[in-house]
Formats: structure tokens, C-alpha cells, sequence
């Protein structure tokens, strides 16, 4: 898709809705949207889920300047990626990805303080492999009696992280930047814009940030077959080569355009802006925090669980491909996340929505569900959902981190789909989604992108059913 949008955070909210209504990979359940927005909000988890969130940046380490804390804080988010590996992390060290990446932050910091270009610049792989506590090589016994070494199945991520690295220190040195704080200070100078430091972010560290998937798709229709318009150089293109009446019209193909994500370059925008909002607002209090929101950052574990919870359904082949434990490409993970953006958005709504606007699109959505003799179908939904496995709420108890640790078994639970897959959308969901890709940036007073994906995330990593289910792999990626 063109990312001729008025921000970069519209821009993922567009394309990934486009997407949705075009995939066959997955498909978002707007019943189970308003169910779980009626349990948050009867359960008041909205209150707990904030107080959480607030909370999350809490650390024992002390930095001597801000500017330290900034290159500390960009490193770390710019790390969350290896999400592919966390079967063989965690068979090594019992620490998924995202652990992994934290506990090697930690070591930097303890070990170089200030993560300068300079210092950066001068790790090597075997020190990388050392700090993240990653094996670079292992021992194998080529026949009876005789030993070698070889590299590890971690040796990709070791290999992938100094790359990051030394990529995003060449990156600053092209600009004659010292270290991540000059780039972030010189760029919120110009402008001290949420989503121009997140386009500044993108355009100078393109190979760490630019989380962009080039996707050729059937053009997304709504039920009665006309299509919705998504902006792309080829569909352009194609309408002006077509001709004939409409009964002879060609059979349409396949839309090339991009998904943008951008999970990592919102990520440091957000963690910046709550780290330093209050302490630097000249700088951090971005103009445009509250008028141009943005979305969640899409990984691997926040399509697992919203498909857990019913809100997202996944194709057959999908759930196959997940449950066996097949490394999935960049392309087609990113179906999943953009599901994961859309499904989000949706929610984000309902959240946000005064009461009685919830109240009266239920009473639409249940007069349009008539109309279409889809009671039978919805029941079997119902049944479907409740005979799953109890789904916990969003600050359920039964916490991995309650568990002893050999009882936490990663990955050892098949995802399966609450609700049966299916391609087809209801008028109101495609107009539900469709407004995503044609309206500005939605207000959201009440409760954030930010706050819900962090609430999402936490379900994933403290609950034991949720960590305990198997989580779509892509390893060729530092994207997440």
C-alpha cells in the first residue's frame, strides 16, 4: 500500500486492514471483540491494566545521564527480535527471546555503561555470545570416540544480533551521530513529533526498522463481490489496462502493495516518550502524542493470544503450520500480525466508545445477524467457544511466574481456534474495518494502544496457558 498517509501509525492502521479483508490466513471475530470489551469493562480491568502498564519501566539500574538512558532504552527495543528462536532458547537457557535480549541489555550496561557508537562498534560476535548468554558453538560426537565442535542452532541469532548492531552503529556514523541520543535529539529538535521521529527512525536505520511487507493478495471486496479500493501502483495501473463491458471484465489479479507494521520503530517511540515526557518535555512531550496514536507493536505472541481468546481465527493450514513448529516466512507472519494491528484497532474502539454507542451497534450488529440467517451459525459459535478451554481474564492468577519453573512447559499446548475459521465477513465488519483504512487516527481517551498491548503481551508471558501454547516462528527476521 502507498504510504502516502498522513502519519506512518495510519499508514500500518490502513495497510494492515487491507489486508484483513483480503487474506485467507486469518480472520477477525467482531462478537468476540464486544464480548471481551464487556468483560474488561464489567470487570473493571481497564483500571488494573493501566496501573500495570504505568509500571512496566520500573528498573534497579542507575544511568549518569539521560543520555545514557536513551541509548540504553533505543538498544533494547531496537533487540526485540528472535521471537523464531524460542523453542531453542529456552531448551538452552529457559529464557524466551524477549528475556534473552533483556537479560544481554543488562550485561552491556553493567559491563560498558554508555552505549556509545564507539563502544558498540568493537563488540564481537564471541562477546555478543558471551553477554546475551547465547552458545555460539557446540560439541557434537561425529562418530564413537571422537568429538567436534560446530555452530549451535543459536549461532543465527548470535550471527543476526551483532549484525543489528554494527548495521545500526554505520547507520550513525553515515549521519556523524555518536550514539542513538544524538540521533533521537537531533531529530526532535526539528520537529518533537511522535510520528516524525518514528519516519526519521525508519528512513535512517532501514535494514533494523523498516518492518514492511511486500504482499500481492486477491483485492479485498466486501460479501457482494464489489471491491474495497486499497492505494497501489499496480491496481492503478491494472484499471487503466482493463476495458470491455462489465460482464466480460477480466479476472481480476492479485494487489501488489505493502504492510506496514513498524512494531520495533513505535516501540522506541513509545518507550521514549514514557521514560522522558516528564523529565525532558521540550523534547518528549511529542505535539501529536494525543492526535496521531499509535497502533500495537505486532510480534508473534499477540496473534497467538488474541486467537486463544477467540478474537482472531486462523486458516487450517495456519494452525498446522504453528502446531508443527514450521518456520514461517516474513510475508506470511505478517498476515497474522496485520490480523493481530486490525483486530486491536477494533477492540480499541469498543474500549473507547461511550457506553451507549457500544449498546447501540450491539443492537445492529445482532438486527444485521437476523437479516442474514446467521443465527444457527453464531450459536455454533457460542457452543464452540464455551466448550473451549476456560480462557482467563486479563489478570487471571494462575501467573507462569507462580509455576515452579519445570512445570512451565513453552510451546507444549497446539494452538487451536476458539471460533471456527471461516473468509467470510459480515457488512458491518467490512465497514468496520474499512473505516480504518479511509478515516484519521481515532481518539483514544480512555485507553491506548500502548496500554493494550502491553496487557495483551503480559497475558502471553505470565499466563500459563498462554505461555504454554505454541507461538507462530520466523526466524529470518530482526523485525520481531
Amino acid at each position: 500500500m502507498s504510504s502516502g498517509r498522513a502519519n506512518c501509525s495510519d499508514t500500518v492502521r490502513a495497510s494492515c486492514a487491507a489486508t484483513c479483508l483480503a487474506t485467507k490466513h486469518a480472520h477477525i471475530n467482531m462478537t468476540e471483540i464486544r464480548r471481551v470489551a464487556k468483560e474488561w469493562r464489567e470487570k473493571d480491568e481497564l483500571r488494573t491494566m493501566t496501573a500495570d502498564f504505568a509500571g512496566r519501566l520500573a528498573s534497579p539500574l542507575t544511568f549518569d545521564t539521560i543520555d545514557e538512558e536513551i541509548n540504553f532504552s533505543f538498544l533494547s527495543d531496537m533487540l526485540q527480535f528472535g521471537s523464531g528462536f524460542r523453542e531453542e532458547l529456552t531448551k538452552h537457557g529457559k529464557r524466551g527471546a524477549s528475556d534473552t535480549m533483556l537479560y544481554g541489555m543488562l550485561g552491556l550496561h553493567m559491563q560498558f555503561g554508555n552505549l556509545t557508537a564507539d563502544r558498540l562498534s568493537i563488540l564481537t560476535r564471541p562477546e555478543i555470545a558471551t553477554i546475551f548468554g547465547i552458545p555460539l558453538d557446540e560439541e557434537y560426537e561425529m562418530q564413537p570416540g571422537i568429538r567436534s565442535i560446530r555452530p549451535s542452532p543459536l549461532a543465527p541469532l548470535v550471527n543476526a544480533i551483532w549484525a543489528t548492531i554494527q548495521q545500526a552503529v554505520s547507520n550513525l556514523r553515515s549521519r556523524m551521530l555518536p550514539d542513538f541520543a544524538a540521533f533521537v535529539r537531533t531529530t526532535l529538535t526539528k520537529k518533537p513529533s511522535a510520528q516524525y521521529l518514528i519516519s526519521e527512525i525508519v528512513s535512517t536505520f532501514p535494514n533494523v526498522f523498516a518492518d514492511v511487507a511486500k504482499l500481492s493478495i486477491p483485492p479485498p471486496t466486501t460479501n457482494s463481490g464489489s471491491e474495497v479500493q486499497v492505494s497501489s501502483e499496480s491496481q492503478q495501473a491494472e484499471s487503466q489496462t482493463q476495458s470491455g463491458s462489465q460482464d466480460n471484465k477480466p479476472k481480476q489479479q492479485n494487489v501488489q502493495y505493502e504492510c506496514h507494521i513498524l512494531k520495533k520503530a513505535q516501540l522506541v517511540v513509545s518507550n521514549l516518550y514514557y521514560r522522558f515526557f516528564e523529565r525532558e518535555p521540550q523534547l518528549f512531550a511529542f505535539t501529536d502524542w494525543g492526535s496521531a496514536p499509535l497502533t500495537i507493536f505486532a510480534d508473534n505472541v499477540i496473534p497467538t493470544v488474541l486467537c486463544s481468546m477467540g478474537i482472531i481465527s486462523l486458516s487450517p493450514r495456519i494452525l498446522k503450520a504453528i502446531n508443527d513448529g514450521e518456520d514461517m516466512s516474513y510475508n506470511v507472519a505478517c498476515h497474522l500480525r496485520a490480523a493481530a494491528v486490525t483486530a486491536s484497532e477494533l477492540l480499541l474502539n469498543e474500549l473507547n466508545a461511550p457506553v451507549s454507542d457500544v449498546s447501540e451497534s450491539k443492537s445492529e450488529a445482532a438486527d444485521e445477524t437476523k437479516t442474514e440467517g446467521a443465527s444457527e451459525e453464531k450459536t455454533t459459535d457460542e457452543e464452540k467457544r464455551a466448550d473451549a478451554t476456560e480462557k482467563p481474564s486479563a489478570q487471571d492468577g494462575s501467573s507462569a511466574e507462580d509455576q515452579p519453573a519445570e512445570e512451565i512447559k513453552k510451546g507444549s499446548r497446539p494452538l487451536q481456534n476458539v471460533v471456527p475459521f471461516t473468509t467470510k465477513y459480515t457488512n458491518e465488519e467490512i465497514d468496520l474495518i474499512t473505516k480504518l483504512m479511509e478515516t484519521p487516527s481515532p481518539s483514544r481517551s480512555t485507553f491506548s494502544a500502548p496500554e493494550l498491548d502491553h496487557a495483551l503481551w503480559r497475558l502471553g508471558k505470565s499466563n500459563r496457558q498462554y505461555r504454554e501454547t505454541k507461538r507462530l516462528s520466523c526466524k529470518n527476521t530482526v523485525f520481531f
